[in-house]
């Protein structure tokens, strides 16, 4: 299964993961030791934003590139399917 950032289209690619980026100052991880060995990481306030890693530091490496390609996903997503008439706004989320 191709990544969620290959299907991107390379117009948006760039401009989505970025923005990603810089909304994501700050996040919560929460790395489980896995049955089978290693860690699962998920990140509460991304839904779907779920990885493993055999170390706490791969998991974290993992849960935070399927985050970033999960949120630039849904924004171009959103972008696309967006109404005629609608608003788009950049907020900061931290003061």
């Amino acid at each position: 299964m191709p990544k969620l950032c290959n299907i991107l289209s390379p117009s948006l690619k760039l401009s989505a993961y970025n923005s990603v980026i810089q909304m994501l100052d700050e996040v919560t991880i929460i790395l489980e030791p896995a049955d089978e060995g290693g860690f699962v990481a998920t990140i509460p306030a991304i839904p779907g934003a779920v990885s493993e890693g055999e170390t706490i530091e791969e998991a974290r490496e993992m849960v935070l590139d399927a985050a970033r390609e999960l949120t630039a996903y849904r924004l171009e997503k959103a972008l696309k399917e967006k109404r005629s008439g609608s608003v788009i706004e950049k907020v900061r989320l931290a003061g």
